[in-house]
């Protein structure tokens, strides 16, 4: 396992991305043949690192919530048939705080993730 892993598990090991992980972007995205969830391979340098961009803000807004002053919990929210995502915030101590009708369309769960868990 990494040091700055932040989840972890016997199979998975997550971390926040670091400009070092640029390379292995490219690599991962570059191949024609890799699906995860919506992404696909056969993607541009130039897509690769945007989507390594948009990555890293990601976490540095999770981490930036997680750590701020006097709030107990941090909040996510995930489609009701993520079965897969649900699981992972039971693990995590989250429960669902209130359901939320979202602009876009869909009612959701706010699932509310106890600051120990939640950095």
């Amino acid at each position: 396992m990494t040091e700055r892993a932040a989840l972890s598990s016997a199979r998975l090991a997550m971390w926040p991305p670091e400009p070092a992980d640029l390379g292995a972007y490219r690599a991962f995205y570059a191949a024609s043949d890799v699906t995860v969830g919506g992404d696909r391979g056969g993607r541009s340098a130039a897509e690769a690192e945007a989507m390594h961009a948009r990555d890293m803000a990601h976490w540095a807004a999770i981490a930036w919530a997680s750590g701020a002053p006097g709030e107990p919990c941090v909040e996510t929210h995930m489609r009701d048939e993520n079965a897969p995502a649900r699981r992972l915030a039971a693990r995590l101590g989250g429960v669902v705080d209130r359901r939320v009708t979202f602009a876009v369309g869909g009612t959701r769960g706010i699932v509310a993730l106890p600051r120990e868990s939640a950095a």
